[in-house]
Order: C-alpha cells, then sequence, then structure tokens
C-alpha cells in the first residue's frame, strides 16, 4: 500500500468513481478507503518479496470472473470446469513442492547466469513478469519480460549466455510459443520451459520445470509457483538474503 496507489485511490474517489478493494489485511488503508472489496487472506508474508499475495489475488480475480460471467454471458459447462480446477490448485501446488528438488536443479545449474529473458503470451505474460521480478528482487540478476517473440534489438542480444525462461502451458498460443524456442535455438540461445508434465514438445528445451496441468485458465498459477521457487533457489545459490532483500 504505497503512497502512490493510496493518492490514486483518492483521486478516483474525488471524481465520483466507484472504488473496490482487494487486499490481504484487514483494516488496511484501501481497505478502509474503499468500503468494499474482498481479502484475499493469504497471511502475513515473512519476506519482503511478495509471493502467496500475488497468487492468492490471481486466484480472487479469477473468482470475480466467474461470477460477473456467471452473470452473464459465460459458458456454464466452462464456468464449472474453471471451478473446478480452483478447487484442484491446492493438491496441484503441493505435488510441485513435493519435487522441488527438480527445481533447484534447474536453478543451481543457470544461476551463474547474468541476464535472463522471461516469455509468456496471453495470461502468461504476467506470470513471466512477475518471474522476472521475481529473479531481481531477490537474486539481483538482470531479467526482462517479453510478449512472447523477441523482435528486433531484444533477439540481438540472445546467445548461449543470455538463457530465456519460456511459460508455455495448454493454450491457444501454444504453437507460437513454440515457434519462438525454435528462433532462440536458431541463435544458440538457451531456454527453460515452463511446461506440463505431458507436454509432447519438453525435449525441444534445455531444461525444464513442469506442472500436472489442470485446466488453461488455472495453470497460470501453478506456473507462477514454479517461476517464484526458480528464483528462490537461484538467490539460495547465491548466498542471497532472501527474506530481506537490499
Amino acid at each position: 500500500e504505497t503512497a502512490d496507489a493510496l493518492d490514486s485511490l483518492k483521486i478516483v474517489k474525488e471524481q465520483g468513481g466507484n472504488v473496490f478493494g482487494i487486499v490481504n489485511v484487514p483494516g488496511s488503508a484501501i481497505a478502509r478507503t474503499t468500503g468494499q472489496g474482498l481479502y484475499t487472506r493469504a497471511g502475513i508474508e515473512v519476506g519482503v518479496a511478495s509471493t502467496k499475495a500475488f497468487t492468492t489475488q490471481v486466484v480472487t480475480f479469477l473468482i470475480m470472473a466467474l461470477h460477473l460471467g456467471k452473470r452473464r454471458n459465460l459458458d456454464y459447462r466452462r464456468y464449472r470446469e474453471i471451478l473446478s480446477g480452483l478447487e484442484k490448485l491446492p493438491d496441484a501446488i503441493e505435488k510441485i513442492l513435493e519435487k522441488k528438488s527438480e527445481i533447484q536443479k534447474v536453478a543451481n545449474n543457470f544461476a551463474h547466469y547474468k541476464n535472463f529473458f522471461f516469455l509468456g503470451r496471453g495470461a502468461e505474460l504476467p506470470i513471466a513478469m512477475e518471474g522476472s521480478l521475481k529473479l531481481k528482487e531477490i537474486s539481483y540478476i538482470h531479467s526482462e519480460a517479453y510478449a512472447g517473440e523477441l523482435k528486433h534489438g531484444s533477439i540481438a542480444l540472445i546467445d548461449h549466455n543470455f538463457p530465456t525462461i519460456m511459460v508455455n502451458g495448454k493454450t491457444s498460443l501454444y504453437e507460437k510459443n513454440i515457434s519462438s524456442v525454435q528462433e532462440i535455438k536458431a541463435r544458440d540461445g538457451q531456454v527453460i520451459g515452463v511446461v506440463a508434465s505431458d507436454d509432447p514438445k519438453k525435449d525441444m528445451y534445455d531444461a525444464v520445470m513442469t506442472f500436472d496441468s489442470i485446466q488453461s485458465d488455472v495453470d497460470p498459477i501453478l506456473e507462477v509457483v514454479i517461476l517464484q521457487l526458480f528464483s528462490y533457489f537461484v538467490a539460495l545459490h547465491l548466498d542471497r538474503e532472501i527474506d530481506k532483500p537490499r
């Protein structure tokens, strides 16, 4: 709840705008100012780098979208499919945590690089951005996030010493992401895939971090947990102060 967010909220209210707060802590400044909204109830963050707060916000927005969609024209079958997917999230996240050693192995192998690209399209773009932010925040490694494709100046930076993390779950943009991977590989770039466990093309990546796919609208939540763990293990390998980064 930084000053700029509170000032923006104040301006909207002064203009007569209707405001709705989505916050973690009951009784916080935004909760008091808006007077209406939802609590994510993620609990107190132990470290400076917010992880569970981000994840619960994504879930909250998805539930809101379902509620609004049900009142409008969302297909009921898709509504039930996404809702069922959300109910499966705890077990799916637990499975990721159970095989965290696989993520740690990838992190250790790539921790010595000084630059990273994070790529994602559609709903996976903000997941790539969160992964990039976390890597910078707790490991101090330079990273950038782009919307799936690398063009002009950015692709000129690709070589064997500039790895890319491609977030590529089971979406309608899957094949476009595969084309980007091929483009990077053609320039001797290394690509780490955040992909479904049963991805038929996972062998084309230099390394993979996998999740058991639930449903395309829910899978990004699993992808972000993987990227947060990746950043954590990179920072751990580099002996950074993870809970209180500079």
